[in-house]
């Protein structure tokens, strides 16, 4: 199954501001303030750290109603780093 495509322009608001358009409602996405931007949505990091964590809590919730877990609340916590040596991004 082919997800419909999300689609990302500029708002011409700031440098850095954009508008995400996909199922549901459109969110703005921006970097904070101290790296040029406005503060005016979640981070691109923040965005995948919600995917992530979004991923995850899911497939838990699903893996303990199939196995008919009595579990009440799923969270999940999601950190974003960049090593000082390699420069990868690490969550």
């Amino acid at each position: 199954m082919t997800s419909n495509p999300v689609i990302v322009e500029e708002t011409g608001q700031g440098t850095f501001q954009v508008r995400a358009h996909g199922q549901g409602p459109s969110i703005l996405i921006d970097e904070p303030l101290e790296l040029g931007g406005l503060a005016s949505g979640p981070t691109p990091y923040d965005l995948l750290s919600s995917a992530l964590g979004a991923c995850t809590v899911m497939t838990v919730r699903m893996y303990a109603r199939r196995k008919g877990l009595p579990v009440t609340h799923v969270q999940a916590s999601v950190t974003h780093r960049r090593d000082e040596v390699t420069s990868r991004d690490i969550f």
